[in-house]
């Protein structure tokens, strides 16, 4: 018998499993809120033995932090690749706001998790996630500052202040979209819903939150 593949074939398990319960978990806290769902409903919802969560993690907190650490992760990396890839603070922004609204799209149960449960939590604001968030804010800054550096910007434009302001536009955005999915239990409140899921108000949403970062940031150009 081949060892080496044995064992390689219970890490591939354990890896399963663990996504499994990940998995299992962003449904639940998105459903209940992280304070209200218990270690049993991550459990029921992954299909396994209550036990068996605590196998592999040690707390139903260790569980949040691994997926905020996935989530915010892939954010910085993505900020990382449209700082290399866009020149102008106008295009970079873009593809800021068309990123973090599909990702809604794409996850509306992991973004309103790290969204609603760990950005909004003193409990989760420990050193190293606190770290992961200045680092995305200090992208934007930088990117915010060159604009500065190029003479593009509106007079008395702090580029700290202003990736702040960007970060908080697209949280009230996506704050809105969790929101609507409320909105639509009230019959008389139907004409508030704002449907990510329907491409003529995302593209709405989109055009509105982008009018509002450029034209707030960048100097208009006198003809």
């Amino acid at each position: 018998m081949d060892l080496t593949a044995k064992k390689g074939d219970r890490v591939e398990k354990k890896d399963e499993r663990r996504e499994q319960i990940i998995g299992a978990a962003v449904k639940v806290f998105s459903r209940l809120g992280f304070h209200e769902a218990r270690v049993s409903d991550i459990a029921k919802e992954a299909d396994i033995a209550y036990g068996l969560v605590y196998h592999y993690f040690e707390s139903k907190e260790q569980i949040l932090n691994t997926i905020f650490d996935r989530y915010w992760g892939f954010l910085i990396r993505a900020l990382e690749h449209i700082e290399r890839t866009y020149k102008s603070l106008s295009e970079r922004l873009e593809a800021i706001v068309d990123l973090t609204l599909r990702a809604y799209l794409l996850n509306p149960d992991l973004v309103r998790v790290v969204v609603l449960e760990v950005c909004r939590s003193y409990k989760f604001l420990e050193e190293q996630n606190m770290l992961m968030f200045i680092k995305t804010f200090q992208i934007v800054e930088r990117m915010v500052a060159c604009e500065k550096r190029r003479g593009n910007l509106q007079k008395g434009i702090d580029p700290q202040v202003a990736a702040f302001s960007v970060f908080g536009g697209l949280e009230l955005a996506i704050n809105a979209f969790v929101l609507s999915e409320r909105l639509v239990e009230y019959p008389g409140l139907n004409e508030k819903v704002l449907d990510p899921f329907n491409q003529d108000v995302f593209n709405r949403v989109k055009k509105s939150l982008l009018t509002f970062l450029t034209q707030g940031l960048i100097k208009r150009k006198i003809n």
